[in-house]
């Protein structure tokens, strides 16, 4: 490429991530068969480097290490260099991910793994300085030389690990230990901020179980986790008031410095952490949250047709036109006070440009302490004039802020993240009323069923502008379904369940393992890879199969498929060992057990007048509950043989017992809301 010193196959993709390795002097390969021949035929060991485009570690890496030519010249003699986007190939990513943890009991990105030209990892580590970088691979490299046995032995001891089949249990007959589980989930718990020892993640889907898990006992711990962190959350500096959204995670115990870049997939799945929050406690905190992540979607990564984009990274070019992680968003002193004229005194309280919100260099990262209420009443200013004012500061610092160069944006549109923005959207729409919101959820997911469904129910993870397709996996099945099922529920056009039971069916055709109720992460087996996964942990989204149960329960209610509902148990009980052993890494599972444990209960509308109630029962917060409605006769399992002319009935049945149908909310919603 013209200007370009050096230029490698990565050009030739079409991943973000590979396209900024693509002018290293590295001779770095995408994956394909094609590559991993080549090694077996040279005798090379592989590296494979793995990361995201808006991975910050992995520019760090890029630019000490990958762009070094003597580095290269080392890499390039003695290894073949492998490059993988982990959001295009989460498959790839999970085998070595677990392997890495294997290896030295952490992970993180980039992930670096030196390999047996088959692929058997021998070695890994995160993100290496240049010298130690070297170092190690001249280690490795005079190891295979000088006794290539050991290497070879090493990697299939390390392979019968990963090899290791999930087999599940029958605890039909035994519950979970409650008592003992409170005691691994709140393990290291901050009671003062929420979340657990730094660095701090959301873990929306922790969050969730802790919903679940206290209930509205104030006095619950789970209860008390829960509400605080999503409290002190919405007030740090994690949470970018300014642009909206939410940043991927803090370093400190504060929530106050982020690791600056967004994600698509954490935003969709907080939508859903606050609107469920905001239906408990319509708390005016939870409201602006709900409204500031709602914004960044729609201006940051909303893209043409309904689609969503996936990442805003970390880094972007500071005032000397080099990259530096959080340049957008970070503020000195100098530029609030020319910049802050309106009662500047009161926005250098509210935002804590002192000692508690400085980070470094003279620079701030905008922190609260209260919310807009609490500091209004405070210092004797009307709640809403002290709004109003508010509005004026952080439309005056969006206006600096776009003037400086923005960070790169990752426009892959990946199929799972897209679903978890559009179960996002719904639930905000529920909580919030406002139609828009369902309209551009639906638009998103008729978008994907356009794009990326196929008519007998394969779907693609990415299709990429000139038509190259990546096929979906487990995770962007089990998404997709899980939203379409919540987006019936919402807005009971039952083209939705039948999408998500066309779906279902290609899981059960394609995924589910023999002999097991579980399901694979891939379609088939990919030669390619050393080893076919089933993934059973949760990750930074909910983990596939999980999700594959909860959506196999509650299509069993609607579609009434009890084979459906006995395959989910069957799932649920073969997890309950890792349950109860690390409860963290599994709050997915959590979430179903709990409403199998309490009883999925049915709440039917029929009539004219669904629409109306069905709102009400929106704004409440009924976690197991499954919805049906209709203003007429259909023939969906839960609608058949309801409809009365002239009157809208609502019938709720739990635990195989229906009450009388009521004409009104009013005589059940106490009972609703207990």
């Amino acid at each position: 490429m013209a200007g370009k010193k050096f230029t490698n196959a990565l050009a030739r993709t079409h991943s973000a991530y590979l396209l900024q390795h693509a002018h290293n002097p590295v001779d770095w390969h995408p994956w394909d068969e094609a590559v991993l021949e080549r090694a077996a035929a040279s005798n090379k060991l592989l590296i494979i480097s793995i990361g995201y485009a808006s991975c910050h570690w992995c520019h760090v890496m890029e630019k000490e290490v990958f762009d070094n030519q003597e580095v290269a010249l080392y890499m390039n003699a003695h290894f073949l260099a492998i490059k993988v986007d982990r959001e295009e190939r989460p498959d790839i990513d999970q085998v070595y991910m677990e392997a890495l943890q294997v290896l030295t009991q952490s992970g993180g990105w980039p992930l670096n793994i030196v390999a047996l030209p088959d692929g058997r990892p021998l070695w890994g580590c995160t993100y290496l300085p240049k010298q130690e970088w070297l170092q190690s691979l001249k280690k490795i490299y005079a190891l295979q030389k000088e006794n290539p046995q050991r290497l070879f032995d090493y990697g299939e001891q390390l392979m019968q690990q990963l090899s290791l089949e999930l087999t599940p249990t029958k605890n039909n007959s035994k519950s979970i230990d409650l008592e003992l589980l409170q005691k691994k989930l709140l393990l290291n718990q901050d009671t003062s901020y929420g979340g657990f020892l730094p660095p701090k993640f959301m873990m929306p889907v922790l969050l969730h179980a802790f919903q679940l898990l206290g209930g509205r006992d104030k006095n619950n711990p789970f209860f008390q986790q829960w509400a605080k962190t999503l409290e002190k959350m919405a007030l740090g500096g994690i949470h970018d008031l300014v642009g909206g959204g939410i940043a991927r995670y803090a370093v400190d115990a504060y929530w106050h410095i982020p690791h600056f870049e967004k994600m698509a997939y954490d935003n969709g799945q907080l939508l859903s952490s606050y609107s469920i929050a905001y239906r408990r406690d319509p708390k005016p905190l939870y409201k602006e949250t709900l409204e500031s992540i709602i914004r960044f979607i729609e201006e940051e990564l909303s893209a043409p047709e309904g689609r969503f984009y996936s990442a805003i990274d970390a880094d972007s070019p500071n005032k000397q036109g080099e990259k530096e992680e959080g340049a957008y968003y970070v503020w000195t002193q100098k530029e609030l006070a020319s910049t802050i004229t309106d009662h500047q005194a009161l926005f250098m309280d509210y935002y804590n440009i002192n000692s508690f919100g400085y980070w470094e260099d003279d620079k701030y990262v905008l922190i609260r302490k209260q919310d807009a209420t609490s500091f209004a009443k405070a210092n004797q200013i009307p709640l809403a004039a002290f709004e109003q004012l508010n509005r004026q500061w952080l439309i005056q610092l969006q206006k600096v802020r776009q003037l400086r160069t923005p960070p790169f944006k990752d426009q892959k549109v990946i199929l799972s993240w897209n679903a978890l923005i559009s179960k996002g959207l719904l639930d905000a729409s529920r909580s919030l009323g406002v139609d828009a919101l369902f309209d551009r959820a639906l638009k998103n997911l008729n978008y994907l069923f356009a794009h990326y469904v196929e008519s007998g129910g394969k779907t693609y993870r990415i299709v990429h502008p000139d038509g190259q397709k990546i096929s979906g996996f487990l995770e962007d099945y089990a998404a997709l379904i899980a939203s379409c099922i919540y987006a019936y529920e919402t807005v009971f056009d039952p083209i939705w369940l039948k999408r998500a039971e066309n779906l279902t069916h290609y899981c059960l055709s394609h995924f589910k393992a023999h002999n097991s109720p579980f399901f694979y992460f891939t379609a088939t087996q990919d030669h390619s890879l050393i080893v076919r996964k089933k993934e059973t942990e949760d990750n930074v989204i909910p983990s596939s199969n999980a999700l594959m149960a909860e959506n196999l329960y509650r299509l069993a209610i609607h579609l009434d498929a009890p084979r459906w509902k006995k395959q989910a148990l069957a799932m649920l009980d073969g997890m309950q060992e890792k349950i109860e052993d690390y409860p963290k890494a599994y709050g997915q599972w959590l979430q179903l057990y709990w409403k199998h444990q309490k009883g999925m209960n049915e709440l039917v509308v029929v009539g004219k007048d669904y629409k109306n109630i069905m709102a009400q029962l929106h704004q409440m917060e009924l976690p197991n509950t499954v919805l049906a409605a209709a203003a007429t006769e259909t023939d969906l399992p839960l609608l058949r043989n309801r409809f009365q002319k002239n009157k809208t009935l609502i019938y709720w049945c739990q635990n195989n017992r229906c009450l009388q149908p009521v004409e009104t909310l009013d005589t059940i919603r106490d009972q609703l809301n207990t």
